[in-house]
């Protein structure tokens, strides 16, 4: 059975990476908020390892990411 996973890369630079994962099982909660064109997303791990926080996210897409994360993590 494959496990299933976040995976979040930032590209910090040209050649520089940051890559956080987190277990769809250690996913504590997954705060999403807009405005009337942009929002963010905060995903919070049970085991007080990496957060993911992503801003200036429009606002469609703050909700289709919520509802993934969600599906995800059930």
């Amino acid at each position: 059975m494959e496990e299933l996973r976040l995976v979040w890369v930032h590209k910090e630079g040209p050649w520089a990476d940051e890559v956080i994962s987190i277990m769809a099982t250690d996913i504590a909660s997954i705060d999403a908020s807009s405005g009337p064109l942009f929002g963010h997303i905060h995903i919070k791990s049970l085991t007080g390892g990496p957060e993911i926080f992503i801003d200036n996210l429009y606002r469609a897409d703050v909700y289709k990411i919520r509802c993934l994360v969600e599906g995800i993590s059930l």
